[in-house]
């Protein structure tokens, strides 16, 4: 019997086997001779399944023309602020003072060329300091107040003063000229080894009360604890007609009526010797930051010596403790005096 049934299960199941072979044989030749219309016009309608990269293109150089002016973009079209005083200058922008200083040659005296270079260029110091120091006797504090007037009421202003005069750095060798040593000598207005290192809490308070001046502890207050203050932007004090402006080391803001918006002395940061820097700019140049960088620009009427004067009306518009975030935690970086 399972031989029997074996057999019959064998016989029937051929045919299956052949049905099945043809049928999957008639679905090719169909699938074969079916018209290609519908496969070549399929993908052409469709955009591809992946963006285009060139867009992405497009947004980073929009991006790139379009970023946030910097500071140190400001300062790379600007030009130096530099007050040219007698045997030497006071750098504003780059914040330094110099002096030049010049010793005979005395060949005569020194027969040793080397001993003599020596001994001139030792000379060429000692004047150079007591050059250097009298220009920093003229450089002004706040308002008129010089650092002549400081160190005329205080001993211990006045030995810090010398000390750092006496520090200054030579800049480059000693020049051989004409029978003379001549030597350049170069201090910093700001850092921790400054002339602004001299004058302490005290010296600048009664700087302030020549002036006429009041300290005013709010806004550095206000200043402490102000929110969504943008810092990436630098703030431009904008003076198109700075006429004989005379820059002091803490100039002062204040309204038509003389009140003090402003005091630059409170900022001041001590410890890495971070300032506004005052720099000299085109109108056109500082229009374009304003207008298609973004940079905050505080335009004044009027100035004076170490004064900056802006219409009251227009004062009530600048936050104030915006200017003084920036002033404080960035310095100099994004914060800058443009004249």
């Amino acid at each position: 019997m399972f031989s029997t049934v074996d057999s019959a299960y064998s016989q029937t199941k051929k045919p299956v086997k052949k049905e099945r072979k043809t049928r999957k044989a008639r679905v090719a030749k169909k699938t074969a001779l079916s018209p290609p219309v519908a496969t070549i016009s399929q993908p052409t309608p469709t955009p591809a399944p992946t963006p285009n990269p060139k867009p992405v293109e497009v947004k980073q150089t929009q991006t790139t023309v379009n970023a946030p002016v910097k500071a140190t973009d400001i300062i790379k079209g600007a030009t130096d602020l530099v007050i040219t005083k007698p045997n030497g200058n006071i750098n504003w922008t780059q914040q330094y003072i110099e002096a030049t200083g010049q010793a005979v040659l005395d060949n005569e005296r020194f027969k040793n060329a080397a001993q003599a270079k020596l001994m001139a260029t030792r000379g060429a110091v000692v004047v150079a300091q007591r050059n250097l120091l009298e220009i920093v006797k003229g450089v002004q504090i706040i308002g008129e107040t010089t650092v002549q007037d400081m160190i005329t009421t205080s001993d211990y202003i006045y030995s810090r003063v010398e000390g750092v005069v006496k520090g200054a750095q030579q800049i480059g060798e000693a020049k051989e000229k004409d029978g003379y040593i001549e030597v350049r000598l170069r201090m910093p207005i700001y850092g921790s080894e400054s002339l602004a290192n001299t004058l302490d809490d005290q010296a600048l308070e009664l700087a302030r009360q020549k002036n006429g001046y009041e300290k005013s502890p709010l806004l550095a207050k206000e200043a402490a604890t102000g929110e969504g203050v943008d810092g990436s932007k630098p703030i431009v004090f904008n003076v198109e007609n700075p006429g004989e402006f005379d820059p002091s080391m803490y100039p002062m803001v204040v309204d038509d009526n003389g009140k003090v918006l402003f005091d630059f002395s409170q900022y001041f940061r001590l410890k890495d010797g971070k300032f506004p820097q005052y720099l000299q700019l085109g109108k056109e140049i500082l229009q374009a930051y304003g207008n298609q960088k973004g940079a905050d620009i505080i335009n004044m009427i009027q100035t004076g010596k170490g004064t900056f004067k802006i219409p009251q009306s227009s004062s009530k518009s600048v936050f104030w403790n915006k200017v003084a975030r920036v002033a404080q935690d960035v310095g100099s970086v994004l914060f800058k005096l443009i004249f």
